[in-house]
């Protein structure tokens, strides 16, 4: 069975951001490092608890966003499991996975981004696109 990708930017409506103020665009007049984020575009927030979530019919999920030094941690929950990462890195790292999982059952998953500031200095959490993956036949 061939294997299908697909990107999703983080402006999709596919994509539901809660609460819808809580996520800004992120600014590449602000941020000189914001155009190396695929097509330059991203979306962040500071808001603690503030999720990003997404249904998908697949067998693969692939966050992707950034690590940076601004950057505090982040949950995933893939259909009701938990696991809480680190976001923060002394070296800005763009367009890396913060989540991936592979050989999912063929179905319908869910998948939450959350955010979980450290700290005042440490509380950005950023998405940069979603990548799924479905073997069809």
């Amino acid at each position: 069975m061939p294997k299908v990708n697909t990107t999703i930017d983080v402006f999709s409506p596919l994509i539901t951001y809660s609460p819808s103020n809580g996520w800004i665009p992120g600014n590449l007049t602000a941020d000189p490092k914001g155009r190396l984020y695929q097509d330059g575009t991203f979306i962040t927030t500071t808001v603690n608890g503030s999720t990003a979530s997404f249904s998908f019919d697949g067998t693969g999920i692939w966050l992707f966003g950034a690590k940076r030094g601004n950057h505090g941690n982040y949950s995933v929950t893939l259909d009701g499991n938990t696991n809480t990462f680190s976001g923060t890195s002394d070296t800005d790292v763009l367009q890396t996975p913060l989540f991936g999982a592979s050989n999912l059952s063929h179905g319908l998953h869910n998948i939450v981004l959350t955010n979980v500031p450290l700290s005042s200095s440490h509380d950005f959490t950023d998405l940069d696109y979603v990548w799924d993956s479905v073997y069809s036949a």
